[in-house]
């Protein structure tokens, strides 16, 4: 069963031994390691054994020491392997986060003869900060990018509007520096106030801008300043 034998015979005179002993206690021959038929070696066939095996050492070492070697090499390539980055298309793709949409209010909207389209929207005064006026005209550009031309005006007042409008039916007095009177000029005072920005589309051009007037659009008696903000 694969189990130690417990007896070797002498090899000199046959007497049975204890498997561990050393020297035949009937003629005093010293007893080596057990042949398979259960003899011991010779003291010659023991000491070549010893020599094989004391050759067989080094040979036996280096075996060793390569299988740790190559065990070792294998624990670093594995830690090296989950330090370097892996290749674009195994990486998990993390989604950028989405920056909120501005909300709006569209007033009015028409096409114009060359094809584009000009709208004037509405926006909380909350929003008449460059920080958010950037961002809506990056919302614009992404909303307009597939038109010929696009010019939105940009409104945080609902009034300042409707005097745009009834500018628009009454131009010639409107323009008319003799014919205001002061409710008038009052109006346009509200409008040019409110007027805040004017975004431009024009993708055949590469123009994608914004016309940004912080504390509204001026005129040649009261310039403001104006803001170019580029959304390329």
């Amino acid at each position: 069963m694969g189990i130690l034998p417990k007896t070797k015979k002498c090899w000199q005179c046959g007497t049975v031994a204890a498997f561990e002993a050393d020297v035949c206690a009937s003629c005093g021959s010293a007893l080596g390691m057990v042949k398979p038929n259960g003899v011991a070696n010779t003291p010659e066939e023991q000491r070549k054994l010893q020599e094989s095996m004391r050759r067989g050492m080094p040979i036996l070492a280096g075996i060793v020491g390569l299988i740790v070697l190559a065990w070792i090499v294998s624990v670093i390539a594995s830690l090296y392997k989950s330090d370097v980055a892996q290749p674009a298309s195994e990486q998990v793709r993390v989604a950028p986060p989405q920056v909120p949409q501005l909300q709006f209010s569209t007033l009015e909207e028409k096409s114009t003869p060359s094809g584009g389209i000009a709208r004037c929207i509405l926006v909380d005064p909350s929003h008449n900060n460059r920080s958010d006026i950037e961002r809506l005209g990056r919302q614009l550009k992404e909303k307009d990018s597939s038109l010929v031309s696009a010019s939105t005006t940009v409104y945080d007042n609902i009034e300042a509007y409707k005097v745009a409008g009834e500018a628009m039916d009454n131009a010639k007095s409107f323009v008319d520096e003799r014919k205001k009177t002061k409710a008038r000029k009052a109006l346009e005072k509200l409008h040019d106030e409110h007027f805040i920005a004017m975004v431009i589309i024009i993708p055949r051009n590469n123009v994608y801008e914004v016309q940004y007037h912080p504390k509204g659009i001026g005129n040649d008696t009261d310039p403001k300043d104006e803001i170019v903000i580029g959304l390329q």
